[in-house]
């Protein structure tokens, strides 16, 4: 499965919610109106074939972008507040169970315009990612990357419906950056493969390797659908 980094604005995302709202309304309009025969069109026999009767798409992507608000106004909170990054497990019995049974058999990262590989790690097992903070020395020469990819390599011995995870990036306490990925069914007991792209900040954004090595921190909550499961923090050292 292959995800890539994509931001949209806010306005954007509120224009596309009102697009959806307005569509589920009219089909509402419809289901509710009477036909010649006097009774409600949703009793109708040829039902399904009105059009924009089953909305199940139409609720599908209001959901995805009302969940995506809310993430951003989250984002605009922490902007402006410290916060504490530490591992975290749900206290439910899926959650200790996803942990139980998760690791990262590897993960690279590579400059997308060269394929030139700049970083991998193996092995990165529960004790390591959601008990403790992780420390990793990375090659400040990945800062100066337009794009990076990253490849993944997990394994899960859960049965996971809609796997994907968010991830903030924190500067000293501050979050500066948020990124989403998908990546959907994984089999139980499986190990599977998936890849990133990640776009750079623009030069102008971009603070100097010194200043930014131990001082940034990468969260990275892992989520089946909605259900929140747990998060692990990595402190990156550019080298």
């Amino acid at each position: 499965d292959t995800s890539t980094v994509s931001r949209e604005t806010m306005e954007s995302k509120q224009q596309g919610v009102a697009r959806y709202r307005l569509a589920k309304e009219e089909y509402t309009q419809v289901l509710n109106s009477q036909d010649a025969k006097g009774g409600s069109i949703a009793e109708h026999k040829d039902i399904q074939m009105i059009p924009g009767v089953d909305f199940s798409q139409e609720k599908a992507v209001l959901r995805e972008l009302e969940q995506d608000m809310e993430a951003d106004d989250e984002f605009e909170k922490l902007k402006n507040t410290q916060t504490e990054v530490e591992p975290v497990i749900a206290p439910t019995k899926f959650a200790k169970n996803f942990v139980q049974g998760f690791k990262i058999v590897s993960m690279n990262m590579k400059d997308m315009e060269t394929g030139k590989e700049l970083w991998k790690a193996k092995n990165w097992t529960a004790e390591d990612m959601f008990h403790n903070e992780i420390k990793e020395e990375i090659p400040k020469e990945v800062l100066k990357c337009k794009a990076i990819s990253r490849e993944i390599t997990f394994h899960s011995e859960e049965q996971l419906d809609g796997f994907r995870l968010q991830q903030r990036v924190y500067f000293m306490g501050t979050c500066i950056e948020e990124w989403f990925f998908a990546f959907g069914f994984v089999m139980p007991n499986s190990t599977n493969s998936w890849q990133q792209t990640i776009d750079a900040a623009a030069p102008e954004e971009m603070l100097s390797a010194e200043a930014l090595s131990g001082n940034v921190v990468f969260e990275t909550s892992f989520y089946d659908g909605d259900e929140f499961m747990c998060k692990n923090s990595v402190r990156i050292y550019y080298v």
